[in-house]
């Protein structure tokens, strides 16, 4: 594990959660109301308090990303099993917050499923539903990887555990792809033909029996097919409304899905890495004030947009602090997650 990517990453993942809780669920309306509220003590660029959740407080997004880190601490390296287990003692633990497919995968592993199967009913019940609870906690993952194949192979292992859908283990593997190009220096222009080679080469690779099972299952659907072509030609087909600002209709047509998470992330960080004011249309009722902001406040942009603002920060947290190698200017210092990691860090 990488410390210092580790801690970069995990710092936008949490500073995008905790700010995106103060809307979430909430219309735009809503939001604009809230702006005006909260502005006063620097919000969208700092954590507020907001109902349930105390000032920088996580929700379950901060608290998985945080599940996977302590993981490998306990095991000392990578293990998908215990990722699993701590995932468990976190739900067993009584979380404020936790998503329906998330839920539902976590209690099956509980009760006695393997942690690569434990997903595996809601999908087949569901096989379209993209949820985003995997993407979520997805952008400290690239820290643990050693290459372009181990990067891959890590971000299916977390994913499946909870969201068996090839859709929303694809947008992760994207995510991924993306934060580790930038760690790296490159900026991934034609990154789809690029992970489209790199799944091409990593599908063969003497990939664990899990795996290989998961494979197996995602393109032999009963009734649907071959759901991992679907989920690929999905992203092929709509891959140009990737970096742009999506309506207020796109939020209400559902929150959980993982494509749209991915879709404000990518804006998001496309406009951190100009360092302009944002030169679209901002629609009403949203305020014009935080989206002439630039660099990372653009998760300030993020936060603006409402409905499941948390995760939507939450992805684009970890994306934006790699295009910019920092997060100046969105405040820190009160982010509970960030104190732990620091405190309980071997």
């Amino acid at each position: 594990m990488k410390s210092d990517q580790m801690r970069l990453l995990l710092a936008g993942l949490a500073a995008g959660d905790c700010i995106g809780s103060l809307v979430e669920h909430r219309p735009w309306s809503i939001v604009a109301e809230r702006y005006e509220r909260h502005k006063g003590a620097g919000w969208p660029f700092r954590a507020v308090a907001s109902g349930m959740w105390t000032e920088g407080e996580p929700t379950d997004d901060t608290d998985m990303a945080m599940a996977i880190i302590r993981a490998y601490w306990r095991a000392t390296k990578w293990d998908p099993r215990v990722i699993a287990e701590k995932f468990a003692e976190w739900l067993q633990a009584g979380p404020k917050d936790i998503g329906a497919t998330t839920s539902v995968a976590i209690n099956r592993y509980i009760s006695g499923a393997s942690w690569f199967l434990a997903g595996r009913p809601h999908w087949e019940r569901n096989p379209h539903n993209s949820a985003n609870g995997s993407l979520m906690r997805n952008g400290v993952v690239p820290a643990f990887a050693t290459d372009e194949l181990d990067l891959i192979t890590k971000t299916v292992e977390h994913a499946i555990i909870t969201h068996f859908d090839p859709l929303s283990v694809l947008c992760c593997c994207i995510h991924s792809y993306l934060i580790w190009d930038l760690l790296h220096g490159r900026e991934s222009v034609d990154w789809y033909e690029e992970l489209r080679e790199l799944w091409r080469t990593w599908e063969p690779s003497g990939l664990s029996p899990e795996l290989q099972s998961w494979l197996t299952d995602v393109r032999t659907h009963p009734t649907a097919g071959d759901t991992l072509s679907m989920a690929w030609d999905y992203i092929e087909k709509n891959g140009a409304l990737l970096t742009t600002m999506p309506e207020e209709r796109d939020f209400q047509a559902g929150q959980g899905y993982s494509f749209l998470t991915l879709r404000v992330a990518m804006w998001a960080a496309e406009w951190a890495m100009k360092g302009e004011p944002y030169t679209g249309i901002i629609p009403e009722p949203l305020p014009k004030e935080p989206f002439q902001e630039t660099g990372a406040r653009t998760l300030g942009w993020v936060a603006m947009l409402g409905y499941d603002a948390d995760t939507y920060g939450s992805c684009a947290g970890p994306l934006v602090a790699a295009v910019l190698g920092n997060l100046d200017g969105i405040e820190l210092g009160n982010l509970q997650a960030l104190k732990e990691y620091d405190r309980e860090r071997p």
